[in-house]
Parts: structure tokens; C-alpha cells; sequence
């Protein structure tokens, strides 16, 4: 694979884990607090 590639295909991906995650951590926090959104 080119590294241009590579690179051009790594950071969309990199980008959508930490969305992912963040939203992971996010629902996490909601479901501790008293009134639970995210189930």
C-alpha cells in the first residue's frame, strides 16, 4: 500500500475509534448519573 494511502486511510479511521470511544465514555457517564439517557 502507498504510504499516501495508508495515511489518508489511517486518519478517517483514527478519527471514527476516538468518536466511537468518546461516545462509548459518553453514554458511560449518562448511565451513572440519576437519569439515565442512554440504555
Amino acid at each position: 500500500m502507498e504510504p499516501a494511502a495508508a495515511l489518508h486511510f489511517s486518519l478517517p479511521a483514527s478519527l471514527l475509534l476516538l468518536l466511537l470511544l468518546l461516545l462509548l465514555s459518553l453514554c458511560a457517564l449518562v448511565s451513572v448519573l440519576p437519569r439515565s439517557v442512554c440504555v
